[in-house]
C-alpha cells in the first residue's frame, strides 16, 4: 500500500465512459471519491472491487484509479509509472466474485490518467433491482512483468489506514469491500476502494451530480515541468498543478515552441485530485527581464527642466515610481519635468513594474546648478568707483575721461542731456563703476553737456 501525500483533495473531472464526476451522494447515489489523507491500493496485476446494495434500476459506475505520479501529485515519486495499462470491468450479480458476470468490457487507460473509470450501464441494457447486492471487480489484464523499480497503477481508498477516519455510512450497506482478489470483511483500518454508483433516472430523489469546479489562470509563469504536469506559480505565490491538455488544444505563440521554466501560461480546465485537467492552453516565451534607460543631464535654478527614461522588457503596461525628486520638479510616466528651484546634487530612486508584477530599480545623481550670476551686479569683494571729467577719446568699447579708460558693456547706463544719442570726444561726464581684473567697467555714465 502506497499512502499519498497530505495536501488537501480538490475535485473530479466528469467526461463520458472513463471520468470523474463532482458530486454529492444523493438519496439514490454513492460516491465515495479518494478522502484528503487516502492509501492507495496498488493495481499491478490483481482485480480490486466494492460490492454495495443497488438503490435504482438505471446506473452508471465505476471505481477510481490512477496512475502512481497524478493521483501523488509529485514528478519526484520514487517509481517508475507503467505509461498505460489494459483492464477488464465486471458488473457481478451478488456479493464477491462468484455470481454472475452481468456486464463485462475491457478498456485501456493512459497516463496521466487519475479518476472513476466509469460504465454505464443502463446503456448497456442491464437493469439493477433496487435493495439487491451487486459488486465491481476492475482487473490489470496487461500481461507487463513490471521489471524492479516500476509499478503499475493503484486504487485509493476512501479513509486512509491510520487517519482513524470511520468508513462513511452507506459504503457497506449489506456488502464489504474486494481486494487484492480475496473478499474482506470488515477490515476497517484499510477502508473502502473509492466508488461511485449514479442513479440516471433519478428516481427516488437522486441527485445528479454537478458540473466539475472549473480552473484557469492567465499569463502565469512555469515553475517547473514534468512528463504529464506543469507546475505554475499562482497569486500569492503559491504553486498549482497543471496536467497537459490535449495537443490539439494548445498553442505555442510569441515564439514558443515547447513548455519550459519561465514562460507564461494561460488555460482553462477541471480540478480534480491531482490538480487541473486543463482543456486549452496558451504558451508565451518567458518575458525578456524589464529594464530601464536613459539619463538624466544637469539642470538649472529658475532653467525649465525636461528629461525622460525608457522602459523596455517584460509585458506593458509598466508603473513607474521614484523617490528623491529634486525641489521644483514632478516625476511621471517615466519623465522628469518641472523648474528647478534648490541647487544641489539629490539620489532620484526610480521604481519601475510590469503587468506581470516583475520589477527593476535604477538610481541617478541629478545635479541642480545655480542660477548664473547677474553680470550687471557689482562683483563681491570689489569696489564702487567714481569720477568725472571731459571725454578726451572714443576707441570701440571704451572711451577716455581725463586719464581714466572707461569700458562700456552692455551692462552700462548711459543717460543724455542734450539731444546727442552718442559719447562723443569733449563732453563733460560723470561715471561710476568698479575694476574687474584690471578692467574699469562703467555702470553709469551721465553727460552733464
Amino acid at each position: 500500500m502506497k499512502a499519498s501525500p497530505s495536501w488537501a483533495p480538490l475535485f473530479l473531472t466528469a467526461a463520458s465512459l472513463l471520468a470523474a464526476p463532482a458530486a454529492s451522494a444523493g438519496n439514490t447515489d454513492l460516491y465515495y471519491p479518494p478522502a484528503a489523507v487516502s492509501g492507495g491500493h496498488d493495481f499491478n496485476h490483481a482485480p480490486v472491487g466494492q460490492s454495495f446494495t443497488a438503490q435504482a434500476a438505471s446506473v452508471k459506475a465505476g471505481l477510481y484509479l490512477a496512475d502512481q505520479t497524478s493521483f501523488n501529485g509529485s514528478a519526484g515519486y520514487p517509481y517508475s509509472v507503467a505509461p498505460s495499462l489494459r483492464a477488464n470491468v465486471k458488473l457481478i450479480n451478488g456479493e464477491g466474485t462468484t455470481g454472475t458476470v452481468l456486464d463485462s468490457r475491457d478498456v485501456t487507460l493512459t497516463a496521466p490518467f487519475n479518476g472513476f473509470v466509469y460504465v454505464d450501464y443502463r446503456a448497456a441494457g442491464v437493469t439493477l433491482n433496487v435493495g439487491s447486492l451487486y459488486t465491481l471487480l476492475v482487473t490489470d489484464i496487461s500481461n507487463v512483468a513490471y521489471p524492479s523499480g516500476v509499478t503499475g497503477w493503484l486504487v485509493p481508498s476512501v479513509t486512509g489506514p491510520s487517519d482513524g477516519t470511520p468508513l462513511p455510512p452507506g459504503a457497506y450497506t449489506g456488502g464489504h469491500p474486494i481486494l487484492q482478489n480475496q473478499l474482506v470483511v470488515n477490515e476497517g483500518g484499510i477502508g473502502d476502494n473509492a466508488f461511485a454508483v449514479i442513479d440516471l433516472n433519478g428516481a427516488g430523489g437522486g441527485t445528479p451530480p454537478p458540473t466539475a469546479p472549473g480552473c484557469a489562470a492567465t499569463n502565469v509563469a512555469i515553475s517547473a515541468v514534468a512528463a504529464s504536469h506543469l507546475d505554475v506559480a499562482t497569486a500569492g505565490g503559491s504553486i498549482s498543478r497543471v496536467f497537459y491538455a490535449p495537443a490539439s488544444s494548445t498553442k505555442f505563440e510569441g515564439g514558443a515552441t515547447g513548455f519550459s521554466v519561465g514562460a507564461r501560461v494561460t488555460y482553462v480546465g477541471t480540478l480534480d485530485l491531482g490538480g487541473c485537467r486543463a482543456s486549452s492552453m496558451t504558451v508565451m516565451p518567458a518575458p525578456t527581464p524589464v529594464t530601464i534607460g536613459g539619463a538624466l543631464p544637469y539642470g538649472q535654478v529658475g532653467s525649465p527642466y525636461a528629461a525622460t527614461l525608457s522602459a523596455s522588457g517584460g509585458t506593458a503596461p509598466y508603473v513607474w515610481t521614484a523617490s528623491g525628486i529634486p525641489a521644483g520638479l514632478s516625476f511621471a510616466n517615466g519623465s522628469l519635468s518641472g523648474t528647478p528651484t534648490i541647487a544641489g546634487t539629490t539620489t532620484l530612486t526610480v521604481d519601475l513594474s510590469d503587468a506581470a508584477g516583475r520589477s527593476t530599480r535604477s538610481t541617478y545623481l541629478v545635479t541642480i546648478n545655480a542660477a548664473p550670476a547677474d553680470p550687471c551686479s557689482k562683483p563681491s569683494g570689489t569696489r564702487l568707483q567714481t569720477g568725472s571729467g571731459r571725454i578726451t577719446a572714443v576707441t570701440g568699447s571704451t572711451v577716455r575721461v581725463g586719464l581714466q579708460t572707461i569700458t562700456v558693456s552692455g551692462c552700462t547706463t548711459v543717460r543724455y542731456r542734450n539731444k546727442d544719442t552718442a559719447l562723443k570726444v569733449g563732453q563733460t561726464v560723470d561715471w561710476s563703476g568698479w575694476t574687474v581684473s584690471g578692467t574699469l567697467i562703467a555702470k553709469d555714465i551721465n553727460v552733464l553737456r
